[in-house]
């Protein structure tokens, strides 16, 4: 079972950093010529969290445990060693993303989010594996732009939503080829706590802060 990173402190501070991250290597030659080569086929985010009040205990007749939460998530994990899901409420769904083209005999298909738009007649979309699949949410399948029901005896399907950043949709059967797919898909990211060790500030009764957590997106 994985863990949830907790939703909707209302403490969250408005301001947060998201840093989409890659690994290029950059040889010079004595010309100043450049080789460069990526190492990874997608890239690794990270987000700069900030909590201005974290409260913990019985105040103005309600109990609060918004400390306990996060405290508890981050000890749950063991710092960095556990991975866990985080909702990010700035790029958490799609509408119609992409899935693919049928050839006749491919039953299943990778959950891909893409982030970009075209401009200047330019197309600028980056690609990469979803975490989890937010099965909260709805998930409806398109064939040629037109809505599948998951009965329909040609495109029968299921999810497979075990495996973190391997989200999969699978055919009972493999569809005719030469269609495309697509889907409207709500994600959670797969991540780990940046650090071992954390501080949080009290500054009152019963009321705490944190100045920044720090989220790391896993490959697997």
């Amino acid at each position: 079972m994985v863990l949830i990173y907790p939703r909707n402190l209302p403490g969250l501070a408005c301001s947060k950093v998201r840093r989409p991250k890659h690994n290029v290597s950059v040889q010079t030659h004595q010309s100043g010529g450049e080789v460069r080569m990526s190492y990874w086929s997608e890239p690794l985010w990270e987000w700069d969290l900030a909590y201005e009040i974290l409260r913990d205990g019985f105040r103005m007749g309600h109990a609060f445990d918004e400390l306990k939460q996060i405290e508890g998530c981050f000890l749950a994990c063991t710092g960095s060693l556990s991975g866990m899901s985080f909702y990010d409420e700035d790029d958490n769904s799609a509408v119609q993303s992409g899935l693919g083209t049928t050839d006749g005999t491919t039953t299943a298909y990778t959950l891909i989010r893409y982030r970009g738009t075209g401009g200047e007649g330019e197309s600028y979309i980056g690609a990469e594996t979803i975490g989890f699949l937010d099965t909260t949410q709805p998930f409806n399948l398109y064939v040629d732009g037109a809505p599948v029901d998951i009965s329909d005896p040609t495109y029968g399907y299921m999810l497979n939503t075990a495996t973190p950043k391997n989200q999969r949709l699978v055919f009972t059967n493999a569809p005719p080829a030469g269609h495309a797919l697509a889907c409207d898909m709500s994600w959670l990211y797969y991540v780990r706590f940046q650090t071992d060790s954390q501080d949080f500030e009290k500054f009152m009764h019963q009321l705490w802060g944190l100045n920044k957590i720090t989220l790391c997106s896993l490959r697997y």
